[in-house]
Order: C-alpha cells, then structure tokens, then sequence
C-alpha cells in the first residue's frame, strides 16, 4: 500500500522514492506472481499463492508525475483508491493543511492551545515541524469531520496563517483527464469514499452516500471503477460490519482495510502491508517473516491466529 511517491529519496515525508519503487518492483516480480485486486476478489479460487497487489491511496499527483511512468515501464498491475471529492478539487487533505500550517508558521514560540480538548491539550510550538503535527494530528484524527474543519480553523487563527483554498503544488490531486490518460496506459481505478471520512463516525445513510457516490464519480469520469473499495484510513476503529454490510450492497466484490490484520481474512476487510524507502523492510514483508513474527507472537500471548492464504496486498495517514 503506497500513498506519496517522489523523485528522490528523503525529499518528501513518508514518500517512496521513483528509484525504491522501481526496486521493488522488480523484486516482486522477480519471486511472486503479481495479479490486478479484481483477480484476487472475483477469481479468489485461481489466485496463485504468494501474489502480490500493488494498490495506491488518496490520488495525489506524485502519482501521475514520478510512480505511474515507474508501473507503466515495469508492465505490471495496480489500483488506485481515489478519493473523488479530493480529484474533484472540493477539498485537500486536513492533515496536509495541517503540515502546511505546521511547516509555514512564523510563531515558533509559546504553545498552541488545541481547541475544544477535554482535558486541556496545549502543544510546544519551540518543538521541531513534525513533532508539533505529530501531536496535533493525533488529536485531530479522532474528531469527527465537522469537529476537525472547526479546529483546524481555529489553529489557523492561533498561527496567524491562512490556509489557502487550493493546495499548494505538493498537495495536490492529478486531474480527471490525467486519470484518463493512465487508465488508458492500464492503470486501475477504484473508490475511495468522495471526502475521506472515518466511515464508522457516520450514519449509515453518509456512509452509503460516500461509497456509492465515489463509485459514481469514477463511473462518470473514466468510464468504469475496480470491483474493490478501500475504506478511507482503514485502521480497525475505522469502518464497523455495517460499514462492510453497506460496501457489499453497492456492489464491491471486496474491500480493502490498512492494516495488516492478523486474525481473519474477511474479503470485505482484506489486510494490506504499508511500505516505505526501506527495501530490506519490503522483502520481509513480502516474504511473510512479518505475518510469522505476529503470528508467533500471538501465540505465544494465547490469543489464536488464523492461517495465512491468498495474495498479500501492499502503502493510514499519509503525513505519518
């Protein structure tokens, strides 16, 4: 599971390097077979053992410009999750606001009283960037949407900062006719909810309202969508049975959580591995020694574990 990608290494947090991605690439199809998420889904009988998925979150433009030409050259397989609304440009990503805040700020002194917290949280702002998002995202990430829109506001304020209404070049999504343009060169599409909520925070209304309407809008602009969802943040907290129950009724044939889940395999909360840079950590991942290590060490706790079968998909919160 990837989210961010760009042209060299280190240049952009949490983002895959052009180069570590080509490695890897050429790793997993060096020792696994690597099949489309459809396939893993719709023809679950006849997935080899071992197969890789690659899938992609959110639709940021380092997708278009530094990992598709990647995928193209190397002739293999992916999907990408696309959160419509963010494609639409209604919106950009309050975490990335919020780095955006964080990162561009002039006040570097004092604290920075996060609203409405209960108890009081105020955070150091002599801190470095990344330990004062670290801190504010983890408070904001529990809030409901409206709730977070309200905050982040406020912090702006606190910062004397606007946030502008369009995202600044490296926060912004690729645009429709970009998206045409790569699934016209064999990449996938498929939904990822309209404003990328915490779908388990919603009534079950919203919930469909978001999942059919991403289906939808990617209906609407390129023509067809993957028969797979993937939940917006997908921790376990995240979506709920309902949720699953409601992604079933739209029609998804399977649907994509963002963890590597441990104990069933449910096909309407399937796991995936995020990676990183760190190819050694890709190969460990992709060999399985991470499963075994959880596995093992759920047993040892007395808790069961379930056995390991099918493909292993691979890239919760991008900023992280």
């Amino acid at each position: 599971m990837y989210h961010r990608f760009c042209d060299h290494e280190s240049q952009t947090p949490s983002a895959v390097s052009a180069g570590a991605l080509a490695r890897q690439i050429e790793y997993a199809k060096r020792h696994h077979p690597i099949i489309d998420c459809n396939q893993q889904f719709d023809d679950e009988d006849d997935t080899p053992g071992c197969a890789v998925v690659f899938t992609v979150d959110d639709g940021y433009r380092d997708f278009f410009t530094t990992a598709f030409p990647v995928f193209r050259s190397a002739d293999v397989p992916v999907t990408v999750f696309v959160a419509a609304g963010f494609v639409d440009g209604a919106y950009w990503f309050w975490w990335d606001r919020l780095r955006y805040l964080t990162e561009n700020r002039e006040n570097r002194r004092g604290t920075l009283s996060l609203p409405n917290a209960d108890p009081a949280i105020d955070v150091d702002l002599t801190k470095d960037d990344t330990e004062v998002w670290d801190a504010v995202s983890d408070f904001l990430v529990a809030l409901p949407p409206a709730d977070i829109e309200a905050a982040l506001d406020d912090i702006s304020i606190q910062l004397g900062l606007p946030v502008p209404k369009d995202p600044p070049a490296a926060y912004r999504p690729f645009s429709w006719d970009e998206a045409r343009a790569m699934q016209e060169a064999g990449i996938s599409f498929g939904a990822h909810t309209v404003g990328h909520p915490v779908l388990a925070k919603l009534p079950a209304a919203e919930v469909e309202e978001e999942i059919a309407g991403s289906k939808a809008a990617l209906n609407r602009e390129i023509g067809s969508t993957s028969h797979v969802f993937c939940f917006p943040h997908g921790q376990p907290t995240d979506y709920s049975p309902t949720v699953e129950r409601i992604v079933e009724a739209c029609g998804f044939s399977g649907c994509y959580a963002a963890h590597p889940k441990l104990h069933d395999r449910d096909r309407y909360s399937s796991p995936r591995y995020g990676v990183s840079d760190d190819i050694v950590d890709f190969r460990w991942k992709l060999c399985g020694a991470e499963r075994l290590y959880a596995r093992l060490s759920s047993s040892l706790r007395g808790k069961p574990a379930a056995p390991s079968h099918g493909a292993a998909p691979l890239g919760d919160l991008p900023g992280n």
